[in-house]
């Protein structure tokens, strides 16, 4: 049985300053054309809603699934997609909460986009939550075309998941380690076969060639050391990686960012060891377990990633909406998988995608316990 559990959330706008990428200074706002719309910051989505939502305005974008073990609760972090974004600053982080993946709570606003268009973190891009010694973590991509370097990690911290620090003397910065300045990004932090923390980067080598993972590794969670690179699979791009193990088995599960359109999916290796797994791209790519490409779903669904509670794990992901079709309309998906490309975040049908781990057909050969 598949079942599809989707939902976009409200949103407010705000913004808190961080380090400035140069010393220019910023003053104001870019102008806007937002004439109609003198209800965008007052949403009259509920707080607590079910399976089936419709938001007053926007869309999800990447979704950063995390289990809190303190309150039982997987939080769904995500990119709020304003319909109308200012030229550098947009995509603020905002999460739901659910413990059943049927409905869920609006956590709000976690992280506010950087103040002006100057900070590194004027936009920011996809990342992931973690916690040790009851410290929540969000490691995270500041994103700004104004800078010398246009992605660079970053991270902010909490000790409650409500109110977020952004920590502005840290970051990572790719050419500190070889790694393109343009793109350095999606850091997915696991636990590997050492007991160390292990986070990777999608990037490129600093001075062309094809894409890589940057590896890092950390005992503390704050002070990490960069171990070497991971190859990806030819030339293509594989954003938002997620990496876990589960029974006996270690898993990749990524989107592949290509030119061509029929390669644009969310897939997935599978090796019996984390050493093994990175052969599997390496060396290969080696297709797991039976020799063909692991492939999740269709073009209709982007940016998965998954969470466990110990017993299920679950992944979430967005399906893109469709240009010229009205955002209010529950047909808005129509068409995909046509040869058009799919737009960026998802809207009505579905947002947010739940795959169960009980689940029949070749998605189970990723998600069961072994």
């Amino acid at each position: 049985m598949k079942t599809m559990i989707y939902s976009v959330f409200a949103f407010m706008l705000s913004a808190s300053a961080l380090t400035a990428c140069s010393d220019e200074k910023f003053s104001g706002d870019p102008s806007k054309d937002w004439e109609g719309t003198t209800t965008f910051f007052a949403s009259t989505d509920a707080p607590d809603f079910g399976t089936y939502y419709m938001p007053y305005v926007g869309r999800v974008g990447d979704p950063m699934p995390y289990y809190d073990q303190k309150d039982g609760l997987f939080k769904v972090l995500y990119l709020q997609e304003y319909i109308n974004n200012m030229p550098f600053r947009f995509h603020p982080i905002w999460a739901v909460a659910t413990k059943d993946c049927a409905s869920y709570e609006s956590l709000g606003e976690l992280l506010p986009y950087g103040g002006n268009d100057f900070e590194q973190d004027a936009a920011l891009g996809t990342g992931c939550a973690y916690e040790k010694d009851g410290t929540y973590y969000i490691y995270y991509t500041g994103h700004n075309g104004n800078c010398k370097n246009r992605e660079v990690v970053m991270r902010a911290t909490s000790t409650d998941f409500k109110n977020w620090t952004k920590d502005e003397l840290w970051a990572l910065y790719g050419t500190d380690f070889g790694y393109s300045a343009n793109d350095f990004r999606d850091p997915q932090i696991f636990v590997a076969d050492d007991n160390l923390y292990h986070m990777v980067i999608s990037t490129y080598p600093q001075h062309g060639g094809d894409p890589v993972f940057a590896e890092f590794k950390s005992s503390d969670l704050k002070n990490w050391e960069h171990v070497g690179r991971i190859r990806m699979i030819w030339d293509r791009m594989l954003e938002c990686p997620d990496i876990f193990k589960m029974g006996n088995y270690w898993y990749i599960v990524f989107s592949e960012s290509y030119r061509a359109s029929w390669s644009r999916k969310v897939k997935y290796m599978v090796a019996s060891t984390y050493e093994e797994l990175k052969s599997c791209l390496n060396d290969g790519p080696k297709w797991a377990p039976d020799g063909h490409e692991g492939i999740l779903d269709s073009r209709s669904l982007y940016a998965a990633k998954t969470a466990s509670n110990g017993t299920d794990r679950y992944i979430w992901g967005w399906c893109p909406f469709r240009s010229g079709a009205d955002i209010h309309e529950k047909n808005t998906n129509v068409g995909a998988g046509d040869g058009n490309e799919p737009n960026w975040s998802g809207l009505m049908a579905p947002s947010l995608l739940v795959l169960c781990l009980h689940w029949q057909g070749s998605m189970t050969r990723l998600l069961r316990q072994r």
